[in-house]
């Protein structure tokens, strides 16, 4: 183990320090237990250790007690954060959400919201499709919490067909503003939230049903088949 650290150490595997001011990078795992005096950067094929850093991007786990930048990792777990991106985030000062919405896409959605006091990941399924032979979505959401009740949501959504093959590339991407409006307690909250989205597909037969169409351009001879139309969801949240 190295003492305190000012610049950068560099491993095939690991590096372990007591406290590092500039960066540490390894091909597995990185560890600095002590608070920087400075920028820190974490960088590790698998896992990255730390107690205040400015920024850690690992292959699956980041762990931190105070993060100034971002984490960047499958899974991301810290005591404060403003800027998680993966696909858990834990961080006592920012929150976990499970959400129930309908949509023009979806009458049954469940998600989970997680990240840190700016920045937050959802994940979602939806059921009950109103899509043309598309009986099933996966959802994955960056967001900001651009006040205490408003989000801003960049969506990617893929649809599946009803026997869970992949008939190859079938998506809706969507730009999903949010307002949050408390319910009983600060724990529960109405969403509505209206969406653009655009919509991909090989097939001709996967047709969203909005109410009115911005554009569509369909065309057989390359099987290539865009939609953009407005819609929404109306649902609720909770705080865990």
């Amino acid at each position: 183990m190295a003492g305190p650290v000012t610049g950068a150490q560099g491993a095939g595997f690991a590096n372990v320090a007591d406290e590092v001011s500039g960066g540490q990078v390894a091909g597995f795992m990185n560890i600095a237990s002590g608070k920087a005096a400075g920028p820190t950067f974490q960088g590790a094929g698998f896992m990255n250790i730390g107690g205040d850093v400015t920024v850690q991007a690992a292959g699956f786990l980041n762990i931190a007690k105070k993060v100034n930048g971002i984490q960047v990792g499958v899974v991301n777990v810290a005591d404060s954060a403003d800027y998680q991106l993966g696909i858990l985030n834990f961080t006592k000062s920012g929150g976990r959400y499970i959400t129930l919405y309908a949509s023009d896409m979806f009458l049954t959605n469940v998600g989970f919201k997680s990240g840190g006091n700016k920045m937050y990941t959802h994940l979602g399924f939806g059921a009950a499709s109103l899509v043309n032979n598309r009986s099933w979505g996966t959802h994955f959401g960056v967001g900001f919490h651009v006040t205490d009740k408003i989000d801003v949501e960049l969506a990617n959504t893929n649809l599946i067909a009803p026997d869970f093959t992949d008939q190859g590339a079938d998506f809706v991407v969507q730009l999903k503003p949010s307002y949050n409006l408390p319910l009983f307690s600060d724990r529960i909250a109405l969403t509505i939230t209206p969406s653009l989205n655009y919509l991909y597909s090989g097939f001709s037969d996967t047709v969203p049903q909005p109410l009115y169409w911005l554009w569509e351009q369909r065309n057989p001879d390359q099987e290539q088949y865009q939609f953009l139309w407005v819609g929404g969801n109306l649902g609720v949240q909770v705080r865990i």
